[in-house]
């Protein structure tokens, strides 16, 4: 877990992660690759409605979790894509 701040707001704390999968995972399909980049948002509801109007392949609906809410889309290059609206509260 990488703890970072918020460029607009520098006094809060922001959180990433860099995760290691196993080799035969199936949580990269059904994109093509065998890594899936992973996007913070502010308005993921907002971001996936301006993708499916762009008539980019959406993965699935949200989902929501107490550290944030998540959606995939699948990228021109077959490669899977995670947006997530971070809930960075119950990381700090």
């Amino acid at each position: 877990m990488f703890e970072g701040r918020d460029a607009k707001a520098p006094q809060k704390k922001t959180f990433l992660q860099w995760s290691i999968f196993q080799h035969d995972t199936e949580h990269f399909s059904p994109g093509q690759s065998e890594f899936m980049i992973n996007y913070r948002v502010d308005d993921l509801e907002e971001m996936v409605r301006k993708l499916h109007a762009e008539g980019v392949r959406i993965i699935g609906d949200i989902q929501v979790y107490s550290y944030g809410k998540f959606a995939h889309f699948i990228d021109c290059d077959g490669r899977k894509v995670e947006l997530w609206e971070p809930a960075d509260d119950p990381f700090g």
